[in-house]
């Protein structure tokens, strides 16, 4: 770490840590108020889970084979619960009861007694908040919205000791929430929250002035996560779908109870849905941007069903930084904007003027991406600068981390240097679009700013990276300045170096070819590895440009089809 920036790692450590060591005393405060008092009496309406679930898990379950973030637990005919887990997050996995769905799924009888028998257990050994992680303010959420949308298979065939039960263990969940809210961390456990507290009031008993106040605070959540252009704070795209997946039931649980929902409930769902699409390529996937990694396919396609519009995605997103180039079957999608702050950027990554390139179905430049499992890692190397398709300079991340840590500890991970200043523009006609971005990550410890323009064309994409000082201008800089530029490609893309030894040819899937050349560096084929797949992570290749600052200050770039066979 430069000495330059050790004060200000200090500083950010001191001030997150006063953050937290605030909200652990207001929760401990919190915590000693009673749970007694609020019971609903009966359960109005049960609002639908959009995710899809798979019948013969509830076998698994059945046969005490539980398996949960990548790690398996055999408990033969005894509860998961009690188990004492070697994973912390198998644990909140299975304290979250989003696997309910499957047992809903099932439709049988022994489905039915088996959800009803672990939800009595889980009530009887965990029933009592506290601060351990089934009590977490996001696994609390999670398991109220899964128990209120799975009641049905819960309290069928139940008897009235059971259902009573169950209906004080909501009231307590609710009454926990409601006293803990605030103190959820910021970003999507706090609106998680308020959700699971709007799902509540649309399906238990309530008083009128406590679903106004629920649906208030919604509300205002919402409006402060959700930009006007439909990206999430985060400017993680999967959180789009993590959230249209829960407000498109509530929206239609409060119409099937009678109730209107709020103008900014309806209006965060028509800015969502085509943001949603906006990120997503032609196989389906959303593009790899600030953690987001393997995309549930059926969940995106299942929500886009709810987009009544069906138009062409949006050309921009300016609040969330990115924009969207499209000609003919090709789409290019570039971050150009600055990363978020504190708690919500414990996951974003250090890509700014990344971009990733598809056609059609095949997908051909991308950025590493995240992945599923990140603690099976040492480190998180996806969220730096060069795994991501963009020019890194002297080996550094255009951003600065506390730690790249996969621990999973609270503030570990975030952003502390993040001045990018980031700007774009773009310019659209009939033949093609370009856009200009550029930022200053590089400013404080080189003095270079780095701008990147990128032009999509009929069957081309051409890019120029240019270096210089703040104001445009080049300068030989005082630091050795050595620039990387790197192009990752998806697995499924083979590369080949040319007979000139200039050019590389990129082979799709499909057999198309296309031919890569660059001006003022020579380009080189190198090992790159791919997290966001299904399977796990996966060894691919990159181009990479290595060049220096003082002999090349601009790289010129192309990526052209050359044939459709």
């Amino acid at each position: 770490m430069a000495l330059t920036n050790q004060p200000r790692m200090v500083g950010f450590a001191i001030s997150d840590s006063i953050k937290r060591a605030r909200r652990r005393v207001a929760s401990a405060v919190t915590g000693l108020v009673g749970f007694s008092g609020f019971v609903p009496e009966r359960l109005l309406i049960a609002p639908q889970d959009l995710r899809t679930a798979d019948p013969t898990m509830a076998l698994e379950f059945y046969r005490g084979r539980y398996s949960f973030a990548g790690v398996t637990v055999e408990t033969r005919s005894a509860s998961p619960f009690p188990t004492k887990s070697v994973d912390a997050e198998w644990e909140r996995r299975v304290h979250d009861f989003k696997w309910l769905r499957h047992l809903s799924a099932s439709d049988d009888a022994l489905s039915e007694s088996h959800a009803k028998a672990m939800v009595e257990e889980w009530i009887k050994h965990y029933g009592k908040p506290n601060r351990t992680i089934p009590w977490e303010i996001e696994i609390a959420s999670c398991r109220l919205i899964a128990w209120l949308c799975h009641s049905v298979v819960i309290v069928t065939g139940a008897n009235h000791d059971f259902y009573r039960r169950f209906m004080r263990s909501l009231g307590v969940h609710v009454r926990f929430l409601r006293k803990n809210v605030a103190y959820a961390d910021d970003g999507m456990p706090r609106l998680i929250a308020r959700i699971a507290l709007a799902y509540a009031s649309v399906c238990l008993q309530t008083q009128k002035s406590a679903l106004r106040q629920v649906r208030n605070q919604l509300d205002q959540e919402l409006a402060e996560q959700v930009y006007p252009d439909g990206g999430h704070v985060s400017r993680n795209p999967e959180a789009i779908a993590e959230i249209l997946a829960l407000l498109l039931p509530l929206r239609q649980a409060c119409s099937s109870a009678g109730m209107a929902p709020s103008q900014e409930l309806v209006g965060t769902i028509e800015r969502l849905l085509p943001a949603l699409r906006f990120f997503r390529h032609g196989d389906g996937n959303l593009s790899r941007f600030n953690h987001n990694g393997v995309t549930e396919n059926d969940l995106v396609a299942t929500l886009l069903r709810y987009d009544e519009t069906l138009g062409e995605p949006l050309k921009e997103a300016p609040q969330s930084g990115y924009q969207r180039l499209i000609h003919g079957t090709l789409t290019a999608l570039m971050d150009v904007g600055n990363p978020p702050k504190g708690e919500l950027s414990e996951s974003a990554h250090a890509g700014c003027l990344s971009f990733e390139l598809s056609d059609g179905r095949d997908c051909i430049i991308v950025n590493c991406g995240a992945p599923t499992l990140p603690r099976q890692f040492e480190s998180a190397v996806w969220r730096t600068t060069p795994a991501h398709s963009t020019a890194t300079f002297n080996d550094t991340s255009s951003c600065r981390f506390s730690s790249l840590s996969v621990n999973g500890q609270k503030g570990v991970g975030q952003i502390y240097a993040s001045a990018l200043n980031a700007t774009s523009s773009r310019e659209d006609s009939a033949s093609a679009s370009t856009v200009v971005a550029s930022h200053l990550g590089y400013m404080r410890e080189f003095g270079v700013r780095h701008q990147r323009a990128l032009t999509l064309s009929e069957n081309k994409l051409a890019g120029e990276d240019y270096f210089s000082d703040a104001n445009g201008e080049w300068i030989k800089p005082v630091a050795q300045g050595d620039i990387a530029l790197r192009f990752h490609f998806h697995p499924d893309i083979t590369l080949g170096a040319a007979r000139n030894g200039e050019t590389i040819l990129v082979k799709t899937r499909e057999g198309v070819i296309w031919r890569f050349d660059c001006e003022g560096g020579e380009p080189v084929i190198e090992e790159s590895i791919f997290f966001a797949s299904p399977s796990g992570a996966r060894r691919t290749e990159q181009i990479v440009v290595h060049a220096n600052l003082s002999d090349t200050p601009k790289l010129i770039w192309s990526l052209q089809k050359t044939n459709q066979t």
